[in-house]
């Protein structure tokens, strides 16, 4: 079994803040260009406070906010999962990593109005994924979905030049433009149950648009000391 690292404080990489912690932790970040990396934990939502994601970025940075595979070093080694990464959030805000951005969580964990600057990985490794979603943002590189299941994506623009690969079941994809893949049944099944009766592949949803949509506000600084709501039309 490995030993975790003696300088990542618990939290970082055990689920034991899953239902225990009562820390509930907003990072706001003020227009600027940020150059660290950071792991987002349980109950921490990152904000950016620009009007536009680009004007909050973690640039120059070789994972910038992300979320690994957690229990790597304790229930599950040397995998790690996901399946209980939930209570978490970024949104407006740009990040541009080195290694691409990596975010394996498992619902309750979106990423909202964002411009992702590089690929997008939604998986760590074997570790076990399911589920989560993100809206309005921007993916310049590719979208790696590995494991992943019951993921939405509604206003995203994907321009990595490939469409998404990995994924299971149900992967919906909302209002998207860009690398979107073709609908899918998913993998063919065989007479009396067990795979490989066809075409193996995700299942696929693909929806052109929606005749009403709902958007999330979010904050603004409007000058140093005070903010407001925005409302995205």
């Amino acid at each position: 079994q490995q030993q975790h690292p003696t300088t990542t404080p618990d939290h970082t990489y055990t689920t034991a803040n899953h239902f225990s912690s009562t820390h509930r932790i907003a990072l706001l970040f003020s227009p600027g260009t940020y150059p660290i990396d950071f792991e987002v934990g349980y109950y921490v939502s990152v904000h950016g406070l620009g009007i536009h994601p680009t004007d909050v970025a973690f640039a120059n940075v070789a994972k910038g906010p992300h979320v690994p595979a957690l229990d790597k070093y304790t229930n599950r080694p040397p995998h790690g999962s996901g399946l209980d990464t939930f209570w978490r959030s970024i949104e407006n805000v740009a990040t541009y990593p080195r290694h691409g951005m990596r975010w394996t969580v498992s619902q309750a964990a979106p990423l909202r109005r964002m411009h992702i600057g590089a690929n997008l990985d939604l998986y760590d490794g074997d570790a076990w994924v399911s589920g989560g979603v993100m809206a309005n943002v921007v993916v310049e590189g590719n979208v790696n979905f590995g494991g992943q299941q019951q993921w939405l994506m509604r206003n995203v623009d994907l321009r990595g030049g490939e469409v998404p690969v990995g994924g299971a079941w149900s992967l919906v994809f909302v209002g998207c433009v860009g690398d979107v893949p073709r609908e899918f049944g998913g993998m063919m099944m065989k007479e009396g149950g067990g795979g490989g009766g066809g075409a193996a592949g995700p299942s696929i949803s693909v929806v052109d648009d929606v005749d009403v949509r709902v958007e999330k506000p979010y904050i603004v600084m409007k000058e140093m000391g005070r903010h407001r709501h925005h409302r995205r039309r």
